[in-house]
């Protein structure tokens, strides 16, 4: 029998019953057809909605055309059907112990289900030590999340998702993931332009307003080569008239006739506080320790028909990622751990030879997928996902395809060469305006364009420009009752409990180098620590 609770953003299934309270009002449902997170088509747009079943048949049908982070879940009394986005970006967590399962997107609830406490040591060392791969670690220990590879591949699973997976109660839909394997890269490069310029028009006529950020780099230019002809959208950019990404964008709105954002709405705020720090962990399921710095950690203010593009587009066609390093003796905060205490080596090796037939720059492509790296899915990310408060037209499966059959190098693919083609297949002159340090060689030959180097060190003068107005979201802050009366006062030294790290990293021989660093101790150890104490209490 299947035991299923949810609300409007989260579920949790299982094959064995518990009698707790799940957090954010979650309750026991018996028939549910419902997406979780964001879809887009070509013609539709859902967000954290219920769904029919023709619906449900329909995204099934064509997953492997649908962005978005997102599941939808179709259960009966008998068993469950889930559609994961192509990506299996959408938080997806479970823990199985070979007999019972529990399979979440909510860790918190997760936790509190199986009653689980420990907190995962080799996950804290990953954050510290490296800060990726998570390699579908999480801070629970026993607790995973689903990996693209788990889906797409079903080859290298850890034998708990293997027993989720061919469990009866539960059947994971997978894509198509062979259906454009015969498509050159000039045919991959054609659709996927039409699929942006389908889902832009989607999103202009779904929203009143639509709030694009605009740095001049190659990810954000897309965007707004899909956007650019709506008359109810606007630009930003953070930075004055000394910063060469808001002087960029400046040249750029102008010459295009961009309407600049009035203000910037979408900003979060600084996680300074012990209430806030727990917030943000709990907001984004404890992922991302190191760089919860600032998120959408509010509801978005004023008109709800307003919306945010977001800037983290992953770097599957904008380049920019690379495997962790095996020599890490010119990193000051790694040097002194024995090289037998990095558990990445083995990962990455058995990751690389599984893919050795493809290029470098794709099997670099893959990890970044598999294991969220340090900018991909970021930390407002994640909430903002959650809460559907901004929406990705970038992410798309055929991205994997581009960069396993882009005819240029993988230096040039670093460089953004394909995301430049992809602007020019709807905006020659947004792809070829010059801007500073995404620099293509002169060689470079792009189709139908004379041979240029048009990205080649161009710097604009600083002049006065006045920052963007920043609104910020009004956050309720919930008084967690572990946090005493007036903690959010005290600064993280006096929060620390340097006995209680030195306990925790004697139970890991790779933490024990690393709590002997102040600037390690000061931060993702705050946040470990009361991740911890939100955890068992």
């Amino acid at each position: 029998m299947l035991y299923y609770q949810s609300n409007k953003t989260d579920f949790l299934l299982s094959n064995f019953e518990s009698h707790v309270n799940l957090p954010n009002e979650m309750s026991r449902k018996y028939n549910e057809t419902r997406l979780f997170g964001y879809c887009l088509n070509s013609e539709d747009y859902f967000r954290n909605e219920a769904i029919d079943e023709d619906c449900f048949s329909a995204l099934k049908k064509q997953n492997i055309d649908l962005s978005g982070v997102f599941l939808a879940l179709n259960l009966n009394e008998h068993s469950a059907e889930l559609v994961i986005d192509p990506l299996c970006q959408f938080n997806i967590f479970y823990y199985s112990d070979g007999t019972k399962f529990a399979v979440s997107s909510c860790l918190e609830a997760l936790s509190k289900y199986v009653a689980l406490k420990d907190i995962n040591v080799t996950y804290l060392y990953d954050q510290i030590a490296y800060q990726s791969p998570m390699r579908g670690e999480t801070i629970l220990k026993d607790v995973f999340y689903i990996q693209f590879d788990d889906i797409s591949y079903n080859q290298s699973s850890r034998k708990e998702f293997t027993f989720v997976d061919s469990h009866p109660l539960i059947s994971i839909n997978r894509p198509d993931y062979d259906k454009y394997d015969h498509f050159s890269f000039s045919d991959l490069k054609k659709l996927y332009a039409q699929r942006l310029n389908s889902r832009a028009n989607v999103v202009a006529n779904t929203f009143d307003k639509v709030s694009l950020q605009l740095t001049g780099g190659a990810d954000s230019r897309l965007a707004v080569s899909s956007f650019s002809k709506f008359d109810n959208i606007e630009c930003y950019v953070y930075g004055n008239g000394e910063s060469q990404d808001r002087l960029i964008f400046e040249e750029i709105i102008k010459a295009r006739n961009i309407s600049p954002a009035t203000n910037v709405r979408f900003i979060g705020q600084s996680l300074s506080t012990p209430y806030r720090i727990v917030k943000g962990l709990k907001d984004s399921n404890f992922l991302k320790l190191n760089n919860l710095n600032t998120y959408m950690n509010g509801p978005i203010p004023g008109d709800a028909k307003y919306c945010k593009i977001t800037g983290y587009y992953g770097a599957n066609i904008s380049g920019g990622v690379a495997l962790p390093p095996s020599d890490t003796s010119s990193n000051a905060r790694l040097k002194n751990i024995p090289e037998h205490l990095f558990t990445y080596h083995d990962y990455v090796e058995e990751f690389s030879q599984r893919n050795n037939k493809l290029r470098p720059s794709a099997i670099n492509d893959l990890f970044y997928i598999n294991n969220r790296g340090k900018s991909h899915y970021a930390a407002h990310s994640i909430a903002e996902n959650k809460n559907v408060a901004s929406i990705d037209i970038l992410y798309d499966f055929l991205n994997l395809l581009l960069v396993k059959k882009c005819p240029y190098s993988d230096w040039e693919i670093d460089k953004n060469a394909i995301s430049i083609d992809l602007i020019y297949e709807n905006d020659k002159a947004l792809a070829l305006f010059p801007y500073d340090n995404r620099a293509v060689p002169k060689y470079r030959l792009f189709e139908d364009i004379p041979l240029i180097n048009c990205f080649d060190g161009y710097r604009f003068q600083s002049k006065k420009v006045k920052d963007f107005d920043v609104v910020r979201p009004q956050v309720e802050f919930e008084n967690y009752g572990f946090l005493v009366k007036g903690s959010e006062f005290l600064s993280t030294q006096e929060m620390l409990n340097l006995s209680e790290l030195n306990e925790i990293a004697k139970s890991y021989d790779g933490l024990s180098y690393l709590t002997q660093q102040a600037d390690i101790q000061a931060n993702i150890y705050l946040y470990f620590l009361l991740a911890q104490k939100f955890l068992q209490s």
